[in-house]
């Protein structure tokens, strides 16, 4: 495996930093890990499953952005910055590596750039994981019911963006499973309970 940190500039600018982790041998899947405001790439959920899918022979991207950095300060719409900078790194990527196959794995604000970047045609048969998205938006909620991709949503019952009847209307769509966490938070803890957080995981 081989592992690129680097940065681009982003966002009126802003550096934008990433991690790219290669297999020895050219692979046809490319994961692309957009984790939360302060979920990183580094929080449990997301180092377990960079670890799994290297071990399934995937190419990983992470994207690792800080936008509760002071000089995010003065953005009015963090979504604008979100989307633009998601993807300005995977094109970026995409420009130097040819893949057949896509998995995205998003969680909380970085669900809206998971749902800008699926209205792309070379995404439309990715495979996709929602961790806690943020099911209130219409974006995301009519990228849901549109996409072609294969989706499975992740989200616990005292989550601040979970409600049973917007869990419910997911049931309707053919190509997304979902998966009810009891007692999970935002965070995808149990408040208050280790074990509980580490069966979770």
């Amino acid at each position: 495996m081989q592992e690129q940190t680097s940065k681009l500039p982003g966002f009126d600018g802003m550096e934008i930093s990433y991690t790219l982790l290669t297999q020895e041998r050219p692979s046809r899947q490319f994961a692309i890990l957009l984790p939360g405001y302060r979920y990183s790439t580094a929080a449990p959920m997301f180092h377990f499953m960079t670890s799994l899918l290297l071990e399934r022979s995937s190419d990983v991207l992470e994207i690792n952005y800080e936008y509760y950095r002071d000089d995010y300060a003065h953005i009015d719409d963090i979504d604008e910055v979100v989307r633009h900078d998601v993807r300005t790194v995977i094109d970026h990527v995409l420009s130097t590596h040819e893949y057949e196959a896509f998995i995205f794995v998003g969680k909380s604000l970085r669900t809206v750039a998971l749902a800008h970047e699926l209205t792309r045609p070379i995404f439309h048969e990715a495979h996709v994981i929602w961790l806690t998205p943020l099911l209130q938006r219409e974006d995301v909620s009519e990228t849901m019911k549109t996409t072609r991709a294969s989706q499975l949503v992740v989200i616990g019952d005292k989550d601040h963006c979970y409600t049973a009847s917007r869990v419910d209307a997911l049931a309707a769509i053919p190509s997304l499973k979902t998966h009810l966490l009891t007692g999970v938070n935002h965070g995808l803890e149990r408040d208050a309970d280790t074990f509980g957080t580490i069966e979770v995981l």
